[in-house]
C-alpha cells in the first residue's frame, strides 16, 4: 500500500529540457527520464484502503524541452481494493532559473508493483516558458521502486514520455 502512495508522484512526473537561448514555438516531449526521492504520509483504513500525501524532488534528464530541469512535486493519493488514484502539482526550474508548472494524475491504476500511466498537463511558466501549453503521458515504473531509509522515504523513476508543447 505505502509503495503505491510513493510511486505515483513521479509523477509525476516530466520529460526532456531547454538549452540556453531561443526556444522553438512548439515541439515534442519524449526521450527523457525522471528520477525523484521524497517523503509521504499515509492513513490506512482497514487492510485494503488508504489515503496519503507526498512531497518529492527530482529531475529530468535526456534531450528535449525539459532536459536538466529540477522538480519539486506535491500531491495526494487514495487506494481501495487494489486500485489507486493520484494527483499532484509540480514546479520545475531549469538551469536558467526559468520555471514550469504542471498538474499530473493517474486514475484507477494497479498497485505499485506495476507500471503506471501518468497524464501531465502544463499549467504555465516563467521566462522562456511564459504562456506554454501542452502535456504528455509517462510511465512510472513500480518495479523500480527503491525504499530508502525509514518507512516514509522513497525513490522513483519515470520514462517513456510522449506528448507535445506549444508557446504563444
Amino acid at each position: 500500500m505505502r509503495r503505491l502512495m510513493m510511486v505515483c508522484s513521479a509523477f509525476v512526473m516530466v520529460a526532456g529540457a531547454a538549452t540556453a537561448g531561443e526556444l522553438p514555438k512548439e515541439g515534442k516531449v519524449n526521450g527523457a527520464t525522471y528520477y525523484a526521492a521524497g517523503t509521504w504520509k499515509g492513513i490506512a483504513m482497514g487492510k485494503d484502503a488508504w489515503i496519503s500525501t507526498f512531497d518529492d524532488s527530482g529531475g529530468t534528464v535526456g534531450g528535449g524541452l525539459l532536459d536538466h530541469v529540477a522538480w519539486h512535486c506535491i500531491g495526494a493519493q487514495d487506494g481501495i481494493n487494489g486500485k489507486a488514484n493520484s494527483s499532484g502539482r509540480c514546479v520545475g526550474t531549469d538551469q536558467s532559473s526559468d520555471q514550469l508548472m504542471l498538474r499530473f494524475n493517474s486514475a484507477d491504476e494497479q498497485m505499485p508493483d506495476k507500471n503506471r500511466l501518468v497524464n501531465v498537463v502544463l499549467l504555465g511558466g516563467t521566462g522562456k516558458y511564459l504562456g506554454i501549453t501542452g502535456g504528455w503521458t509517462l510511465i512510472v515504473h513500480g518495479g523500480d521502486f527503491k525504499a530508502a531509509t525509514g518507512d516514509n522515504v522513497y525513490m522513483i523513476t519515470g520514462t517513456d514520455f510522449t506528448g507535445d508543447w506549444k508557446l504563444p
